[in-house]
């Protein structure tokens, strides 16, 4: 017994010895670790179980609809797709129209390439959650005195990787059957695979799932030629017309930064054909074949293009092709199949 109460004490002592190690590593992350708990919590602590929300008389029959269709979608995802079962999205949190989170992102004026925090668990990742615009506002500041290009961005849905229970967010009920979809699906894939250090792997990933998954889901709920099916197609169509000339015009800047020419110029040519860049770049934009309504967006609120958009769109779309052709080819065009190959 006296042995065994030695060997236990000595573990004990190992393990606060750890504990203050890791304590004293990642003391700049406790705050802030600290606030995106609480933050949390308080989404968790303010959610109403569904159950309870099916019998408010003052719920329209619009979100009522909407609440029943992610149910759907979930069951779908999980049973058809072969997404991993979760207890998410069981759940409503009313927003009452203001963001949750705020999600900082950060590049270098003439490179694209992402700043990186290091987050125990997750490894490198390229944006910084608060549920606090002022904590985001903090980091935005920060990181533009030290000469990054910044951008505060809102959140419309997060996944916690099943670790805790997601619940569904009542800005979710605006999005049109095609695009909620997408979005839960979206969400559901970071939950089933997810590689620590590999962002950009796991955005392409659950972009690629997401829309695939929302085609099969809309395709089995309405049918091919219904309305709900072909809307999504549209709005799908501009959207990837116009994520390809951004992934074409990303190209053709990130040749620019790399150039020895351009390394060689001062600050302020750079700066120079940098902003000429975007200039031409935002009038070829508004010259794309699009859709009436696409284009009437564009034109009433032109998108703030710079170098943290346009890693943004790297970040979900840059391996779509490879990831198309391994559907295609590896899996003949099943995404179950693929979803069951990723999750080994």
């Amino acid at each position: 017994m006296k042995k065994w109460m030695k060997w236990l004490w000595r573990f004990m002592l190992l393990l606060a010895l750890l504990l203050c190690m890791g304590a004293l590593y990642y003391a700049p992350l406790l705050p802030y670790g600290w606030r995106q708990l609480k933050g949390q919590l308080h989404v968790l602590w303010h959610t109403v179980p569904l159950e309870e929300v099916w019998k408010n008389d003052t719920l329209s029959p619009a979100v009522r609809y909407r609440l029943h269709l992610i149910g759907e979608i979930k069951a779908f995802a999980e049973t058809t797709l072969s997404l991993k079962p979760t207890d998410n999205y069981r759940t409503f949190y009313d927003t009452r129209g203001e963001p949750v989170l705020w999600v900082v992102t950060a590049a270098p004026p003439y490179a694209l390439d992402y700043y990186y925090w290091y987050f125990p668990f997750l490894g490198q990742v390229s944006y910084k959650g608060h549920f606090e615009r002022i904590y985001a506002e903090q980091d935005s500041a920060r990181l533009s005195a030290e000469g990054y290009e910044v951008s505060i961005g809102e959140v419309a849905a997060w996944s916690t990787l099943g670790i805790l229970s997601d619940p569904i967010l009542s800005s979710m009920t605006e999005r049109s059957e095609g695009e909620l979809a997408e979005l839960i699906i979206h969400e559901l894939t970071h939950a089933t695979v997810y590689l620590p250090d590999s962002v950009e792997f796991n955005e392409n990933l659950a972009s690629f799932v997401g829309q695939e998954g929302a085609k099969l889901f809309l395709q089995q709920r309405y049918g091919k030629h219904s309305f709900f099916y072909r809307d999504y197609e549209r709005r799908l169509k501009d959207r990837l017309l116009y994520i390809n000339f951004l992934l074409h015009e990303a190209a053709r800047l990130d040749s620019l930064y790399r150039s020895e020419r351009f390394r060689a110029l001062p600050n302020a040519e750079k700066q120079r054909l940098k902003k000429h860049f975007y200039a031409e770049l935002e009038k070829k934009l508004l010259e794309l074949p699009l859709s009436a309504s696409t284009r009437f967006r564009l034109r009433r609120l032109p998108p703030r293009l710079n170098n943290v958009e346009l890693c943004d769109v790297l970040r979900y779309y840059s391996r779509q092709d490879t990831l198309r052709w391994i559907f295609q080819q590896e899996f003949h065009s099943s995404l179950p199949a693929m979803i069951q190959s990723f999750r080994k």
